[in-house]
């Protein structure tokens, strides 16, 4: 793993624009008939399957457990992509099944593979779901078959990119000690 490679979401390169609309604001049955200025409107239900904390609550990279399995960027598991976003863990295993694309598989001790997922998955995973929090969407679901395209689309796109770019700084560079084997 390379800590010292810039790592960006490259948003321009991968995003295709959606189909979804803005989320309708709506108004409670019982203060339709009063003035709207006096009484605030009441957040929406959280406790909903694929629901999703807002991106000013979301928790900092360097609080996750994140396990290095040799590959380009850090690798977390389900657990640490449920503490980044404020998922339940009825949310975590919706994501899981129906959201997040194929896991990398590692094996650990006693045998137990273990699913895990690279940061490029949730650096695209940052970008779709500021895009359903500006439509005003707080959950993330199956149905929303465009953006769970674009989170595919921009992950692959990225390690794409990056696995180029990491080889060509391998072949400038030589090994860690700057000794170029020919």
């Amino acid at each position: 793993m390379d800590t010292a490679m810039l790592l960006q979401r490259h948003k321009d390169k991968w995003w295709i624009p959606t189909s979804l609309p803005h989320s309708p604001i709506r108004m409670p049955r019982n203060r339709r008939n009063m003035d709207p200025v006096g009484y605030p409107i009441t957040q929406r239900l959280t406790g909903k399957v694929g629901s999703f904390a807002t991106s000013n609550r979301w928790a900092y990279w360097n609080t996750l457990t994140s396990v290095d399995g040799g590959y380009i960027v850090p690798l977390y598991d389900i657990k640490a992509i449920g503490k980044r976003y404020g998922l339940s863990l009825n949310s975590q295993k919706y994501f899981k099944k129906y959201i997040l694309p194929e896991p990398h598989d590692i094996v650990r001790r006693r045998s137990v593979a273990s699913h895990h997922w690279s940061r490029f998955t949730l650096m695209a995973l940052d970008v779709v779901l500021q895009d359903l929090e500006r439509l005003g969407y707080r959950q993330f679901l199956k149905r929303f078959e465009d953006h769970i395209d674009n989170l595919h689309e921009g992950t692959s796109w990225m390690e794409d990119y990056y696995a180029q770019k990491y080889e060509e700084r391998i072949e400038l560079s030589g090994d860690k000690f700057g000794v170029s084997w020919e």
